[in-house]
């Protein structure tokens, strides 16, 4: 056995025999401070939070782009140009690929 678990067995063996004491109940002011306390705690002061909601606002603008631009593209492919800049269109086309 290792010597942590000998010194944690005569801990409990004491604490058995050590004679019980009746727990009076907290005070009301005292139970309000621990909790007020403990709810100040569970509200995260992590800084990932903040990247979090960073990162979230990000994909949303980027969607948001992304959206327009595919409205767009589509506006542009469902209407018909004039013929002059279609007659414009072509001959860029024409000179600038093989």
């Amino acid at each position: 056995m290792k010597r942590y678990e000998v010194r944690l067995r005569r801990l409990f063996k004491a604490a058995r025999s050590a004679p019980e004491r009746r727990i009076d109940s907290m005070p009301g002011h005292v139970q309000t401070r621990i909790l007020a306390h403990w709810r100040t705690d569970a509200q995260p002061d992590d800084s990932f939070l903040l990247l979090g909601l960073l990162f979230r606002r990000a994909l949303l603008g980027a969607a948001l782009v992304m959206f327009v631009c595919v409205a767009w593209s589509y506006h542009g492919l469902t209407t018909q140009p004039d013929n002059e800049i279609a007659l414009v269109n072509y001959e860029l086309r024409e000179d600038l690929l093989p």
